[in-house]
């Protein structure tokens, strides 16, 4: 398989998540629009399909982040126990009380505390639990913020105005 013999190649096959996920891209704007434009993906198809080929024919083109540093990703289909896989690190006081040590979710296998963690719309029970675990519970408030966000990734980019030729 093409995503996991890149991970080998790039010594990260130990982890569990080798394959691209198209949720959370990050470039500088040119760049990004750019790459885009490459793609040329019409809305019927399917995003990661689409991103995995290009990657194929380009491979020097997508980095890749196997350790969750930057974006992390939950499991929707591993289920709501095990497909959650961010939670508080906890540890031990000197006075024997748990404790968690930061306020920050951490991935339970890597370890990382990555800047954005994505996960399905679908998977409402995570969401809600990683937004109990944050003590964010009014969390109605972010709801209208988020959709309105939501609203505006979806929209395509306008088309680049053609440059003047000297």
């Amino acid at each position: 398989d093409f995503m996991e013999g890149r991970a080998v190649e790039r010594g990260m096959a130990d982890f569990a998540d080798v394959y691209l996920n198209a949720g959370l891209i990050a470039a500088k704007a040119d760049d990004l629009l750019h790459f885009i434009q490459a793609l040329n993906i019409e809305e019927y198809e399917d995003d990661q399909a689409v991103l995995t080929a290009f990657m194929y024919r380009n491979p020097g083109s997508i980095v890749l982040d196997y350790k969750q540093s930057m974006f992390g990703n939950n499991r929707w289909a591993l289920g709501d126990e095990e497909g959650c896989v961010f939670d508080f690190p906890i540890k031990q006081e000197e006075d024997g009380e748990l404790s968690t040590s930061a306020m920050r979710l951490v991935h339970v296998e890597t370890g990382s505390s990555p800047l954005f963690i994505h996960s399905p719309g679908g998977f409402t029970s995570c969401h809600r639990g990683l937004l109990d675990k944050l003590h964010t519970h009014d969390h109605r408030r972010l709801i209208g913020p988020l959709l309105k966000l939501l609203k505006l990734l979806k929209k395509k980019p306008p088309k680049p105005k053609p440059k003047p030729k000297p």
